[in-house]
Protein backbone atom coordinates (compact mmCIF):
# COMPACT_ATOMS: atom_id res chain seq x y z
CA UNK A 1 0.00 0.00 0.00
CA UNK A 2 1.57 3.32 -1.24
CA UNK A 3 -0.04 5.24 1.71
CA UNK A 4 1.77 3.05 4.24
CA UNK A 5 5.28 3.63 2.70
CA UNK A 6 4.55 7.18 2.40
CA UNK A 7 3.11 7.33 6.17
CA UNK A 8 4.45 3.86 7.89
CA UNK A 9 3.67 5.83 11.23
CA UNK A 10 0.40 6.24 10.90
CA UNK A 11 -1.97 3.74 12.86
CA UNK A 12 -5.29 3.98 11.18
CA UNK A 13 -3.72 2.75 8.15
CA UNK A 14 -2.50 0.11 9.55
CA UNK A 15 -5.96 -0.58 11.43
CA UNK A 16 -7.82 -0.16 8.18
CA UNK A 17 -4.98 -2.52 6.48
CA UNK A 18 -5.69 -5.24 8.86
CA UNK A 19 -9.34 -5.32 8.51
CA UNK A 20 -9.19 -5.47 4.77
CA UNK A 21 -6.51 -8.77 5.04
CA UNK A 22 -9.08 -10.47 7.05
CA UNK A 23 -11.79 -9.95 4.73
CA UNK A 24 -9.79 -11.22 1.86
CA UNK A 25 -9.21 -13.94 4.03
CA UNK A 26 -5.71 -13.27 5.42
CA UNK A 27 -5.79 -13.45 8.47
CA UNK A 28 -2.38 -13.79 9.60
CA UNK A 29 -1.75 -10.20 7.42
CA UNK A 30 -4.40 -8.69 9.36
CA UNK A 31 -3.05 -10.08 12.30
CA UNK A 32 0.30 -8.48 11.86
CA UNK A 33 -0.74 -5.03 10.87
CA UNK A 34 -2.99 -4.76 13.80
CA UNK A 35 -0.13 -5.56 16.53
CA UNK A 36 1.97 -3.10 14.57
CA UNK A 37 -1.15 -0.67 15.06
CA UNK A 38 -1.31 -1.09 18.75
CA UNK A 39 2.53 -0.69 18.79
CA UNK A 40 2.76 1.97 17.31
CA UNK A 41 -0.01 3.83 19.54
CA UNK A 42 -0.37 1.42 22.80
CA UNK A 43 -3.42 4.00 23.99
CA UNK A 44 -5.39 2.97 21.43
CA UNK A 45 -8.03 0.31 21.77
CA UNK A 46 -9.41 -0.04 18.50
CA UNK A 47 -6.43 -2.18 17.14
CA UNK A 48 -7.12 -4.50 20.37
CA UNK A 49 -10.94 -4.90 19.58
CA UNK A 50 -10.67 -5.55 15.78
CA UNK A 51 -8.10 -8.20 16.97
CA UNK A 52 -9.97 -9.77 19.40
CA UNK A 53 -13.29 -9.83 16.71
CA UNK A 54 -10.53 -11.70 14.13
CA UNK A 55 -9.45 -14.47 17.13
CA UNK A 56 -13.28 -15.08 17.67
CA UNK A 57 -13.54 -14.93 14.11
CA UNK A 58 -11.36 -17.75 13.97
CA UNK A 59 -12.32 -19.94 16.74
CA UNK A 60 -9.02 -18.50 18.80
CA UNK A 61 -11.30 -17.54 21.75
CA UNK A 62 -8.01 -18.12 24.16
CA UNK A 63 -6.07 -15.05 22.00
CA UNK A 64 -9.67 -13.08 22.00
CA UNK A 65 -10.06 -12.77 25.35
CA UNK A 66 -6.77 -12.11 25.88
CA UNK A 67 -6.86 -9.29 23.53
CA UNK A 68 -10.34 -8.11 25.10
CA UNK A 69 -8.60 -7.82 28.53
CA UNK A 70 -5.63 -5.58 27.21
CA UNK A 71 -8.29 -3.29 25.63
CA UNK A 72 -10.22 -2.99 28.90
CA UNK A 73 -7.45 -2.55 30.64
CA UNK A 74 -6.91 0.87 28.33
CA UNK A 75 -9.72 2.08 29.11
CA UNK A 76 -9.74 0.95 32.96
CA UNK A 77 -6.61 2.10 34.14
Amino acid sequence: MALIAESPNATALYIHRGAAQFGRGHPAEAITDLNHAASLDPALDTPGRVLANIHQCLGNSHEAFAATRRTDALANP
